[in-house]
C-alpha cells in the first residue's frame, strides 16, 4: 500500500506530460517532403530509418503515435 502511494504521483505526472495540448500543435502546416516514411519507431522501426538514412542523399521521417 505504501509503494502505491509513492509511485502514484510519479504515474499522474507522467500522465499529465505525455498529453499533447493543443499549443504544441503547429499552427500552419508543413510542405516537406521525404523520401521514406517509417511508421512505428520502435526498436525495428529506428533500425530500418538508421539504415534507411545511411545514404545522405535520402530524406528519412518516423512516424510514432504515442510519446517517445
Amino acid at each position: 500500500m505504501v509503494a502505491m502511494a509513492l509511485y502514484l504521483p510519479l504515474l499522474l505526472m507522467l500522465l499529465f506530460t505525455a498529453i499533447s495540448s493543443p499549443q504544441d500543435l503547429p499552427l500552419t502546416p508543413t510542405t516537406t517532403t521525404y523520401d521514406y516514411v517509417v511508421v512505428g519507431c520502435g526498436i525495428a522501426g529506428l533500425v530500418t530509418s538508421m539504415r534507411l538514412s545511411e545514404d545522405e542523399n535520402v530524406s528519412v521521417v518516423c512516424l510514432e503515435a504515442g510519446p517517445l
